[in-house]
């Protein structure tokens, strides 16, 4: 089959740093990477087929064979399968006679992980576009629609769509004000301000982001911001609120730490979950041109991966190379992207970094919060650290009583106690993190070892292979739950749950795997009693 001119013209868009948003383009033209394509990017670029393959087979959402018009990707991470994730997927099969993995000439149907729609769930992606809050009812009007080629059905944003900003500091917009009084000092007078404000970073670590800007600029003339917009974490959709409702702040941020680090050009790494809302954000960086002064912003899109959250995953993935963590030592700050001096900060850091120039008042305490599960009102909460738990879930009104936390997939679980805190400190002692203030709230009648198996399932799919704890080590922590659900499990294999646990978490290469099973640790300690129930 021959290449097309559509194709060719994709192709000559390449340069080092966009293959991966090449495929992409390619595959939304034709629905998979062929033989021809491949064959052809490889003579064009200058790089060995076999590389392209291995780089791209990596990647969940790249595919080498035509699999039906339309694909269907539904979402089955924490918060869309405690909203019966299940029965959208059996509906599905009743309808089009697909199973998951399966493809018919109109449509493929495959189980994904979390696409940041936690508070809208259950949900799905179809040709890249979101559909929330779905209904059996729902979903037969929507592939019927897509079918007959009608009318498209909208991502419906109205929960995250915000109407009176006033209400949310994070929403201000501050109109490049924040920039003017920024580049009216030097940089180290920027970097010293943000050090005095007491910004850390906000994607889980907490590490002071003066700090950071500090490394690159000791580290060499010019250096490189990442915006990471690789929000994989079930349970999180913070980011996404904030491109929804203030992007032109978030384009601000970036500014203002491209200039501290002296960085002409920037990129933001946006996950393909969110690729319905790339116009937004390249709507954003457009009217933002007079005010950036010659500072190119590139959108880079992933293909899937989780582990691209990962800081050196995700130079990794940009250079077009498969998203698997580097060794550190060397540090990005120091030896980064195209190995130059590198600072990666996630979007709510970014924003704030804007908005601390424009309020006096500016506080780190203030933070954003991602409330989804057993609630009836899931959304982003804005709070200071230290609310009370029932505080908190009021907001979001439980279901049902509640009977546990968990802090995404990552952070671990903590029973629920209506006076406990939600700071760093109080959940730390519990033995789990409050990282990027995620929560998923458990009802009381809900399985704790259900859930488990949930979020196992998650990193058993979302391992990059690339050590063998994490790979295999989840695998088997799988098959264990498995027999534990199936009521074949004894309290030998508890034991042994435990013990797959802690090694997995002292031996493996990279922070997923060292987090992976938190969730299981939390569980064996907070609520053993819920697995013994089910063993023999």
């Amino acid at each position: 089959m021959p290449v097309s001119k559509d194709i060719k013209q994709i192709v000559r868009t390449y340069n080092k740093a966009n293959l991966i948003n090449i495929l992409n383009r390619i595959q939304d033209k034709e629905g998979f990477l062929s033989r021809e394509n491949i064959k052809y990017i490889s003579g064009k670029i200058d790089m060995p087929a076999a590389k392209i393959y291995e780089m791209a087979s990596f990647y969940s959402f790249f595919a080498f064979e035509k699999k039906g018009k339309h694909a269907i990707y539904v979402c089955n991470s924490p918060s869309c399968f405690m909203n019966d994730s299940v029965n959208i997927m059996e509906e599905i099969k009743k309808i089009t006679g697909l199973s998951p993995g399966e493809f018919n000439k109109d449509f493929s149907f495959q189980i994904t992980q979390c696409i940041g729609c936690c508070s809208e769930a259950p949900a799905m992606l179809i040709d890249n576009v979101a559909y929330t809050k779905l209904t059996k009812k729902k979903i037969r009007e929507i592939l019927a629609e897509i079918k007959k080629k009608s009318s498209e059905v909208k991502w419906q944003e109205s929960s995250l769509e915000v109407e009176d900003k006033s209400k949310m500091k994070i929403l201000k917009e501050t109109k490049f004000i924040s920039l003017e009084k920024a580049k009216s000092m030097s940089p180290k007078e920027v970097i010293a301000k943000v050090k005095e404000a007491g910004l850390k970073g906000r994607g889980g670590a907490g590490f002071p982001t003066d700090i950071k800007w500090d490394f690159v600029t000791k580290a060499g003339d010019e250096g490189i911001l990442i915006c990471n917009f690789d929000e994989g974490e079930p349970g999180t959709f913070k980011d996404k609120f904030i491109l929804i409702n203030n992007a032109k702040t978030l384009i601000e941020g970036i500014a203002i730490a491209s200039y501290a680090i002296n960085c002409r050009h920037a990129y933001i790494y946006l996950r393909k979950e969110y690729d319905y809302l790339k116009g937004r954000l390249l709507k954003a960086i457009y009217s933002s041109k007079k005010h950036l002064d010659g500072l190119e912003i590139e959108i880079i899109e992933g293909a899937g991966a989780y582990i691209c959250g990962d800081e050196t995953s995700i130079m990794n993935s940009i250079e077009g190379l498969s998203g698997r963590p580097r060794k550190k030592p060397p540090y990005p700050a120091q030896y980064g992207l195209w190995q130059k001096p590198t600072a990666i900060n996630n979007v709510e850091t970014l924003i704030n970094a804007a908005l601390l120039f424009e309020d006096n008042k500016w506080s780190n305490d203030l933070r954003l919060f991602c409330v989804s599960g057993d609630v009836k009102k899931g959304g982003v909460f804005e709070e200071k650290t230290g609310i009370l738990f029932e505080e908190l879930i009021q907001k979001a009104v439980a279901k049902e009583k509640p009977k546990a936390i968990f802090f995404g997939a990552a952070g671990g679980c903590i029973p629920y106690e209506s006076k406990t805190r939600f700071d760093y400190e109080s959940i730390k002692e519990k033995e789990a993190g409050l990282g990027s203030c995620t929560i998923i709230v458990v009802g009381e009648s809900r399985s704790i070892v259900e859930v488990c198996r949930n979020i196992t399932a998650f990193f058993v799919h979302e391992s990059c292979g690339k050590c063998t704890p994490c790979r295999d080590g989840n695998h088997r922590i799988l098959q264990l739950l498995d027999k534990i659900i199936g009521r074949e499990g004894t309290k030998k294999d508890l034991l042994l749950l435990e013990e797959l646990a802690e090694f997995v978490e002292l031996t493996s290469f990279c922070p997923l795997g060292q987090s992976s099973c938190n969730h299981i640790k939390g569980a064996l300690k907070y609520f053993r009693s819920e697995f013994e129930e089910l063993c023999k």
